[in-house]
């Protein structure tokens, strides 16, 4: 068992701790902050209301136990964090003899820097957001049919908690025994034995129409060379700007997967604030018109965007809904033409995606 040291924690993490005993050959052994952030002292799941361990968040700058972890694990925060900085944290580490591994997408500057420091240290050092996949554009400018059944993860934006959906679907499918290949919208899925979404996504020298062909290929690479019952797809990102000042990536990624694949269960991740007939109308003829998907349900995170901070040019601002606010105001919109879930009832939402998955032919329990 690998014991994983975390750095930075903020909420951004919370999904992996959340589900950290489902871990394929990983434990959480140590979870690091910084004091200003507000989580250092605290246990590491008293900001989300849930279960609770006893594991304290540590500050970064105090000493550590290196016989407690055997891989610093270099997150994604929500929080900004100076490189400067984490060129000092990195160098720190490499001292210890202790095996990096990077998630946090960086600067190709700091990624020679991190190089540098981890070779000079002779430790072994993975930055997952330079590691190309193995399968490219194989040149033919075809969209391939894809048999294998596709579930497909979708957010309004970030904070929807499509993280911990895709979790909870991965988890529960490995427990029914069907092979599964699950294409995070994250690094971090790789601790759960699921694949990072494909860096050739990210690469600005690449058109978007060769991403759609690329990302299709790639699917169907994966169909063929693993013969999964069903893939698991996340989609990074939102599906369209907040606002004018709040621009995102315009939702090019989803629309980028979406005319990729033909998902055959599509959920769509909501704010808590997002909801009214009216509303979930419309958002499902943008699907259906917009990026050619229908949306099978809908699922609410317990986050909810404060619209003042829409219109600025700082981060925009969230606020945390308790579940039992998120599972009210469900209630009240009483919506009947597609189902809505939440937290509370992703055990439903398994069965009646597992229910609509079961009419296709080539999807079969085990």
């Amino acid at each position: 068992m690998n014991r994983i040291a975390v750095f930075p924690y903020d909420e951004n993490f919370y999904p992996f701790l959340k589900y950290s005993e489902n871990m394929i050959g990983f434990e959480i052994s140590k979870v690091f902050s910084v004091r200003g952030w507000g989580y250092v002292g605290k246990k590491i799941f008293d900001v989300s209301d849930e279960i609770s361990r006893n594991m304290l968040v540590e500050d970064i700058s105090e000493k550590m136990d290196v016989e407690e972890f055997d891989i610093f694990l270099l997150a994604e925060p929500e929080h900004y964090v100076d490189e400067n900085y984490i060129i000092q944290i990195i160098d720190r580490i490499a001292r210890m003899n202790k095996t990096i591994w990077i998630f946090k997408r960086l600067s190709d500057e700091l990624i020679v820097k991190v190089n540098t420091i981890c070779k000079q240290n002779r430790v072994e050092v993975k930055i997952f957001s330079s590691m190309m996949e193995s399968v490219t554009f194989d040149g033919e400018e075809i969209l391939y049919d894809i048999s294998t059944p596709i579930i497909a993860v979708a957010g309004m934006g970030e904070k929807t908690n499509k993280m911990e959906l895709q979790i909870d679907l991965a988890i529960s499918l490995q427990k029914d025994k069907y092979k599964i290949v699950w294409i995070s919208s994250r690094n971090e899925a790789v601790l759960y034995s699921g694949q990072r979404f494909p860096e050739f996504m990210y690469d600005e020298g690449v058109s978007e129409k060769k991403k759609i062909l690329m990302y299709n290929h790639y699917l169907k690479w994966i169909e063929q060379s693993e013969k999964p019952d069903v893939i698991l797809v996340g989609i990074p990102g939102g599906i369209m700007p907040d606002s004018k000042k709040q621009v995102g990536y315009f939702g090019i990624t989803s629309y980028e997967v979406l005319n990729a694949i033909n998902p055959d269960y599509f959920i769509m991740s909501l704010y808590g604030n997002t909801l009214g007939k009216n509303y979930l109308d419309e958002l499902r003829n943008v699907m259906k018109y917009k990026f050619n998907v229908e949306v099978d349900s809908f699922y609410v995170g317990n986050a909810e965007q404060d619209a003042y901070s829409l219109d600025k040019l700082t981060p925009i601002e969230y606020i945390h809904l308790g579940q039992l606010v998120v599972d009210k105001r469900v209630k009240d919109v009483d919506y009947t033409e597609i189902p809505i879930y939440t937290c509370s009832t992703i055990s439903q939402l398994y069965k009646n995606m597992i229910e609509r998955l079961g009419e296709y032919d080539d999807f079969q329990s085990l």
